[in-house]
């Protein structure tokens, strides 16, 4: 005892006090640092442990430790961690069911698979998924590269097919060449059907596979039968026979008539035919 004032002064001192049933002391104090104070409970778990390289804290049951020296916490099971304030509350609980974190509920919340819940956020970076779906307005202003893009709906801006890239399929395709498929639709008043060619809004001026029209007075029908009101012709007309054999009739550009057989009136015979 030192002075007027009551206490205990020792260069090097042991403490151990309170031994527990494996024989090893409750409280342990040493000035030598070896530990400068450890407490244990009576079932051997160290709940304080101070060194000149440790400050660790643990619970009774040993689940949960802190090591404040090196910024460490662990927990084995039956860890619950909570706060509150004005802004909300944060929870990470390991005895949670689907989501062992969440803040404010159901606003943020990840689950032990990974997967991340938010009512609202702001990413920035790289983002890598698999699938999902987006329900509102997905807002791009660089470049949206992906796989298959289903059900969107493009308003302003510029759609750019890169690389191999396909926008739709089955019915309707567009390439990056510029090429597209379409079974069915309109373009600029005209309507375009898988089979039936296209045709303008009333469908007087029509190509299918029947042949082709325009309006009631012209029409060529799949096996060439022309039909027409009346027809002008800048050079020459000529007809052959058997589709590719000799010419049998001709009309030159200076009017000249050509005929190559006979010609007959009413019926062809002989009495009928007409001499030149």
């Amino acid at each position: 005892m030192a002075g007027s004032t009551p206490g205990i002064e020792a260069y090097n001192f042991i403490i151990k006090s309170g031994y527990n049933t494996n024989k090893n002391p409750r409280i342990e104090l040493n000035s030598s640092g070896s530990p400068y104070l450890r407490i244990r409970t009576a079932d051997d778990v160290v709940m304080m442990n101070v060194t000149d390289t440790k400050f660790e804290l643990q619970s009774p049951t040993g689940n949960v430790k802190f090591d404040i020296a090196n910024g460490s916490l662990t927990a084995t099971s039956g860890f619950n961690l909570s706060a509150s304030s004005s802004n909300g509350n944060i929870s990470l609980n390991a005895n949670a069911g689907s989501y062992p974190l969440s803040i404010n509920g159901e606003k943020f919340r990840v689950s032990w698979a990974g997967g991340l819940e938010a009512t609202d956020a702001n990413i920035k970076g790289t983002i890598e998924a698999t699938g999902g779906k987006i329900t509102g307005t997905l807002d791009v202003t660089g470049t949206l590269d992906g796989g298959t893009v289903k059900g969107a709906t493009i308003l302003g801006g510029t759609l750019d097919i890169g690389g191999n890239g396909t926008v739709g399929n089955g019915s309707f395709s567009v390439k990056n060449d510029g090429s597209f498929v379409a079974t069915e639709g309109t373009i600029g008043g005209w309507k375009v059907a898988q089979g039936s060619g296209f045709s303008n809004g009333t469908g007087s001026v029509y190509v299918n596979p029947d042949g082709m029209g325009f309006g009631k007075k012209f029409a060529v029908d799949e096996d060439g039968n022309l039909t027409a009101t009346s027809a002008t012709f800048d050079t020459s007309l000529v007809v052959k026979a058997n589709r590719g054999g000799n010419n049998v009739f001709e009309v030159d550009s200076s009017g000249n008539l050509l005929i190559s057989g006979s010609v007959y009136s009413g019926s062809t015979s002989s009495t009928n035919k007409i001499l030149f």
